[in-house]
């Protein structure tokens, strides 16, 4: 299966977006890198691939952007080479869609996943940084174990060896073999337990009733005790209470006398305390704010008056402020022009020095002087372009001379070597003969297989040695005939099954023996008291007594009566020695039985092995017949067995040896033919070669001759070919050359006469020489510069001089305009007086300014007190009105004793209602009637007495709680009735648990038995093509640091193990973090290609699993990859750039998408 395109059309942070992958392209590997941002949505599209093939789970976490019902993800799957579109929304049913958006099975997906779930995909075809470390930690963990590391890296199971090793420790934890603090230990005492407690209730059981008995005369008495003790109790609280109520009572009496002043008083509202507080704190303050703002607004309005204003500099301040700048451009202006003037000169002077070099001076009009851009530019470059017109015609004038020379040359050499030619097509010949017997590689490969017999001759030779005693012809060998593995196998374990069958019953039969002499012991300890009342003698008793009773009816005299009275009288106290002694009877009766039992299974049990005697003999006999040579007598099963597989193996080596030395040997044969032909072949191609007359004897010197020949004759035509092609060459340069010329010639005539037409548009027209002509023009080049400099300079001075002159016309003016008519001042000391006058005059009318906006707040500030001072006799209206007096400090006393008086009342309440609460009255009246007759000595000499009444009746009822206690405490131990069965019913429990934790420890212990069994299995099956493959995986992934895997036996088990570049080994979980990780993804690719091996391979998913690779082992992943991605398409999400250069690097047809 392959995944050709993604449709993430509503599913997480996508809408409408598509992951197209293509179709496969032949013969290049199918890898592509995902490569997006951080939360660009790369594990987002893995997920969405997962429910394209899996569902959307009921519970999704990429709903937040679209509704859950409304998600639907689609893509284009290549199933067994054929693409088919598929579409997936979140239904119940029918979830799977075509491209029409009809229903289709879930098996058309399913059919090609194999039967993979999602969790089983994630695991076996997908791989992220915390499955990498998982698999490390599994490397670990499983301690190198081959088995578990090959099934890990194939499933995907990092986890394997913790769950086989959770596993054993629970089915240990319930029993371990020799261990004494497991479950099974624990359940076994608990029922033991069981069983002593059972034994003391029914020791206790006829006691029973007495015990309820005292038990309820203990509880009659308690409660009686019990009654009397609440009675104290009750009239002590009572008379308590009286005597803490009657100080509340007078209390209550001096406070209503207090009230009694007060009960005139107006009730003012309770915030009025506060409020009161707060009028006299503003009026206070109202008053002093007042008189401080109208001395304030007195003060500005006199500061105000006292401010003077020049008004005609006022008036003339913004001309003023504007000669600022004309003053600074003034001074500079003056400082300047004398040197301006000064550079004029000088500029002047060189504009005529440029003159006389020109031969012009006195010229008035230098600007006509001036050639244009153009002109000057076409003399420069005509005078440029001679010297490369004149280089060019002595170059090939003198290559024109070289080539002549050389073509003479070359014709007298071809000439010579044009006399000695040879057959061309015999050549040909001789060489395609030589280059075919050159291949053919007969003296070498006779000389190693030479070698490779007499390997093999030895080899024939060790094995044979193996076969002794035996002898023969390996014929005779091959004709023997040797037993099947299976049945070798077969006669293993039925041997072995004979040898446990002998220890089974050899130990059961040393066990009965030893019970047989226990049992007789015991019996021959118990004969002596059994033998005097055994049934026999009680049964003989018994007739003799029938018999006197008989014989006493018939004669009815004293003497048969006195005979059976004597025999009544044995036989009873036989009868009674019988029941006393009846637990031995029964004991004696059991160890006769059982003797007879272990009798007959010891007669069995020596039955049942002479029988495996015999088919041990048997067996042995069988063996004997099969084994092909004449072994001792005294030989065993096991050692016949080693005996005839040895020989077996022997005899297949001996055979794989001997048939590899017949074909080595039928090969050299052959090949010592074919030399022998080869050598014919050269003798006749000799003798037709007339240049050649004696030869050497051996095959490699003749064919030594006929190269040199062939050699010589080659040298010769390609130097005939060289000369043919040199003469060719030289005269196609030599009508190149003259060409080259006639060309150079003309341009030498086109360019004198373009150099004369533009001399002749010049005022130098005379000067034909270009040096000449290039001086003039450097001189020329410097005229336009000068000009315009002292024109520039001639402007800026007139410029500068007008700016002065318009400076202090200006200042003179604005003097008479403010009344300064003096004249003698320096103008730029009357402009700076103007500014200082400007300056006083805008500081004046700031601080007026100033002062006037201080005198407005200040009257604002004024009225505000005064709204306020007459808000504030408002309010002080109605405080004094409501008590009737003048003054707030009066109203403030009035509050004082309101408050008081509020005061009282709520303690007065208090007391009353403690007094009802205290004495469980109605009224307070029946509280004054109950405390007015109340004697306050006598009760609390009562209270006195009843305290030590309630402390003695404590006492006792302690006593007799703790004497009902005990007396319970009798009864629970004994258990009542029903106390048996509820022991019964634990321990039924207890053997319930134990089953079902029993069932549970064989089902643990035969799951991790079959688990090692198919690791050790899947280890034999899979070693040498996964152990190869990851072996080169790993060497390749860590730069030859490793030069490979091996392993070592390790008990039942096999050590996985890495080679060093040294050759040195280290144990797979003593390596590095990071090697351990590249060795578990070595053995993940490793198991990828055993599945892509034997069944259509699905694609493999890897998420950023190199973050802490360095470059060059993410080259070798990667290449890695590049090869797993011709079996099967191979996905890489990364967000890390220099990750897709690289892939690029090592795998150019690697395809990169962007999210």
């Amino acid at each position: 299966m392959r995944l050709s395109r993604l449709d993430l059309t509503r599913y997480g942070k996508f809408t409408d977006r598509v992951l197209d992958f293509g179709a496969r392209r032949e013969g290049l590997p199918d890898l592509h890198i995902v490569y997006g941002l951080n939360e660009a949505g790369k594990s987002t599209a893995f997920s969405a691939y997962l429910d394209l093939l899996f569902g959307i789970p009921d519970k999704s976490s990429y709903d937040f952007l679209h509704a859950y019902s409304a998600m639907q993800i689609g893509g284009r799957l290549e199933i067994d080479g054929r693409g088919q579109d598929f579409i997936r929304i979140k239904k119940r049913t029918n979830a799977l869609l075509d491209h029409s958006g009809q229903p289709l099975p879930e098996a058309v997906i399913a059919s090609a996943l194999g039967g993979l779930t999602r969790d089983s995909y994630r695991a076996m075809f997908s791989l992220d940084e915390h499955s990498l470390q998982d698999g490390g930690r599994a490397i670990v963990e499983s301690k190198g174990d081959l088995g578990e590391l090959l099934f890990s890296a194939s499933a995907g199971l990092a986890e394997l060896s913790r769950v086989l090793n959770a596993t054993e420790e629970e089915a240990f934890a319930f029993h371990k073999k020799r261990a004494r603090t497991t479950q099974l230990a624990d359940l076994k005492q608990r029922l033991a337990g069981l069983k002593a407690e059972r034994d003391e209730i029914d020791t206790y059981a006829p006691a029973f009733a007495g015990l309820v008995s005292t038990r309820d005369q203990v509880q009659k008495n308690y409660s009686a005790v019990l009654q009397e003790l609440s009675g104290a109790q009750v009239e002590a609280l009572r008379l308590q209470a009286e005597l803490r109520a009657l100080p509340l009572l007078r209390e209550l009496r001096r406070t209503e006398e207090a009230l009694a002043p007060l009960a005139d008083l107006p009730r003012p509202p309770r915030e009025w305390a506060a409020l009161l507080a707060e009028a006299m704190r503003d009026e206070t303050q109202l008053e002093t704010e007042r008189a401080g703002l109208a001395a304030s607004i007195e003060r500005l309005e006199n500061e105000i008056a006292a401010i003077a204003i020049d008004t005609k500099i006022r008036d003339a301040a913004d001309a003023i402020s504007a000669l600022t700048v004309e003053k600074a451009r003034h001074i500079t202006g003056v400082k300047d022009l004398e040197k301006r003037q000064f550079e004029l000169a000088e500029s002047q002077a060189l504009l005529q020095q440029a003159l006389r070099a020109l031969g012009k001076e006195g010229e008035n009009q230098p600007e006509t002087l001036i050639l244009s851009p153009a002109l000057t530019g076409k003399l420069r470059d005509l005078i440029e372009t001679r010297s490369g017109i004149s280089a060019t015609l002595k170059t090939v004038q003198r290559e024109v001379e070289r080539i002549e020379a050389a073509i003479e040359l070359a014709a007298v050499k071809l000439a010579d070597h044009s006399s000695s030619d040879r057959d061309e097509r015999k050549d040909r010949q001789v060489t395609a003969v030589l280059e075919r017997l050159r291949k053919s590689d007969t003296r070498s490969l006779i000389t190693l297989e030479k070698r490779g017999l007499e390997r093999l001759r030895r080899q024939v030779e060790q094995t044979a040695t193996a076969l002794l005693p035996w002898e023969g012809t390996a014929d005779e060998l091959r004709s023997l005939r040797v037993p099947e593995p299976r049945q070798m196998e077969a006669w293993r374990q039925q041997s072995a099954e004979l040898d446990r069958q002998t220890a089974r019953m050899k130990e059961s039969l040393r066990e009965t023996r030893t019970r047989l002499a226990e049992t007789e012991a015991r019996l021959a300890a118990s004969r002596s008291e059994a033998e005097n009342f055994d049934d026999a003698s009680a049964a003989a008793l018994r007739q003799r007594r029938n018999e006197a009773w008989q014989q006493h009816l018939r004669s009815l005299t004293p003497e048969t009566a006195q005979a059976f009275d004597a025999l009544m009288q044995e036989y009873d106290k036989v009868n009674d020695s019988r029941l006393s002694h009846s637990g031995e009877l029964v004991e004696w009766r059991r160890l006769r039985q059982e003797r007879q039992a272990l009798a007959v299974k010891l007669r069995e049990t020596e039955e049942a092995l002479a029988e495996i005697s015999q088919e041990r003999t048997d067996l042995l006999h069988r063996l004997m017949e099969v084994l092909p040579f004449e072994r001792g007598k005294e030989a065993d099963i096991p050692a016949v067995i080693s005996w005839i597989e040895g020989f077996s193996r022997a005899r297949a080596d001996y055979l794989s040896a001997y048939d590899s030395w017949a074909e080595a040997n039928d090969k050299v044969e052959e090949l010592q033919e074919t030399e022998r032909q080869q050598l014919e072949e050269l003798n006749l191609l000799l003798s037709d070669i007339p240049d050649i007359q004696t030869s050497p004897a051996d095959f490699e010197g003749k064919l030594d001759t006929i190269s040199h020949w062939l050699a010589a004759g080659q040298e010769q035509a390609r130097e005939r070919h060289q000369q043919a092609n040199r003469l060719g060459e030289l005269k196609r340069d030599l009508s190149e050359r003259q060409q080259d010329l006639a060309n150079a010639r003309q341009a030498q005539d086109e360019w004198h006469a373009e150099w004369t037409n533009a001399l002749n548009r010049t005022w130098f027209a005379d000067e034909t020489d270009p040096a000449a002509v290039r001086g003039i023009l450097d001189r020329l080049a410097d005229l336009p510069r000068l000009i315009g400099q002292r024109d520039q300079l001639a402007h800026r001075t007139e410029l500068m001089a007008r700016d002065i002159a318009r400076f202090t016309e200006q200042v003179r003016e604005l003097g008479a305009s403010v009344g300064w008519t003096e004249t003698d001042e320096d103008v730029i000391a009357l402009a700076g007086r103007l500014e200082r006058g400007r300056q006083e005059v805008e500081q004046l009318q700031l601080h007026r300014q100033s002062r006037m906006a201080d005198l407005g707040r200040q009257k604002e500030a004024l009225e505000a007190v005064d709204l306020r001072l007459a808000a504030h006799a408002s309010r002080k209206a109605e405080f004094t009105s409501f008590f009737g007096v003048e003054s707030l400090e009066a109203v403030s006393q009035h509050l004082e004793r309101a408050a008081e008086r509020d005061r009282l009342d709520v303690r007065a309440a208090e007391l009353r209602h403690q007094l009802l609460d205290m004495l469980s009255v109605n009224s307070l009246d029946d509280a004054v009637r109950m405390l007015t007759d109340l004697d306050a000595e006598r009760a609390a000499s009562d209270v006195q007495q009843l305290t030590q009444t309630i402390e003695n009746l404590s006492q006792r009822s302690r006593e007799l709680y703790a004497e009902l206690t005990r007396a319970q405490d009798k009864i629970d131990a004994v258990g009542g009735d029903d106390a048996v069965a509820r022991l019964e019913a634990r321990r039924a429990t207890i053997i319930l648990d134990t089953q079902d934790q029993a069932q549970r420890y064989l089902r643990l212990r035969a799951g991790t038995m079959a688990a090692e069994t198919a690791l050790s299995l899947y280890r034999e099956k899979h070693r040498s093509s996964m152990m190869t493959k990851a072996s080169a995986a790993f060497r390749q992934m860590t730069r030859n640091e490793y030069s490979g895997l091996s392993t070592q036996p390790d008990g039942g088990k096999e050590i996985l193990i890495g080679v060093t570049r040294d050759g040195g080994s280290k144990l797979s979980d003593a390596m590095s973090t990071g090697t351990r990780y590249q060795l578990y993804l070595a053995l993940r690719l490793a198991g990828y290609e055993e599945f892509a091996a034997v069944r259509p391979s699905i694609p493999f998913v890897a998420d950023d699993i190199m973050e802490t690779f360095d470059e060059p082992r993410s080259e070798e992943v990667f290449r890695l990859f590049g090869q797993m991605a011709t079996m099967g398409q191979v996905i890489y999400l990364t967000h890390h750039r220099h990750l897709c250069d690289i892939a690029r690097s090592v795998v150019p047809d690697v395809q990169i998408h962007e999210l």
